[in-house]
């Protein structure tokens, strides 16, 4: 699979209550992902990605200019701008998505896409076979859950 394929995937997985997923409808170029709880952040804006971690750090891919202070910088990989308390470094795209698929992986809700496989349950108690089926229903309390499965 591609890098850029990864990243967009990556952008479109449901996560945990305290990871976010960002984007502007009219511009659908510009995505993040954020972790609410510590500020950790993986954004893509056309071709440009870019990682933060909670300590404020920013891993950046290559852009055209650097404009700090009023300076322009033309960075290259691997060199490191540090401006008011926050230390930029600029990294491969490999290496930027890289961290943000190792640290957003292990909150990506993996019951999200769960599918129905069964339409019953076959179980044996005191030598007596018991078929229970499955049985679903809309939730009237919230409009988000497809279905319930209930074995009463």
């Amino acid at each position: 699979m591609q890098l850029e394929e990864k990243a967009r995937e990556l952008i479109s997985k449901k996560y945990y209550s305290p990871v976010v997923v960002l984007n502007d409808n009219k511009n659908i170029t510009l995505n993040s992902v954020l972790d609410t709880s510590n500020g950790t952040l993986f954004t893509i804006c056309d071709s440009h990605y870019s990682f933060k971690d909670q300590e404020g750090n920013f891993w950046l891919t290559i852009p055209k200019k650097l404009i700090i202070n009023d300076e322009q910088y033309y960075p290259v990989i691997g060199n490191r701008y540090i401006c008011d308390g926050i230390k930029y470094s600029f990294r491969t795209k490999e290496v930027v998505i890289a961290m943000a698929i190792d640290y957003f992986k292990k909150h990506i809700r993996k019951d999200y896409t769960l599918k129905k496989k069964k339409k019953w349950h076959l179980f044996f108690c005191m030598g007596q076979r018991y078929v229970l089926p499955y049985k679903s229903f809309k939730s009237r309390t919230n409009s988000k859950i497809k279905f319930y499965i209930s074995n009463n």
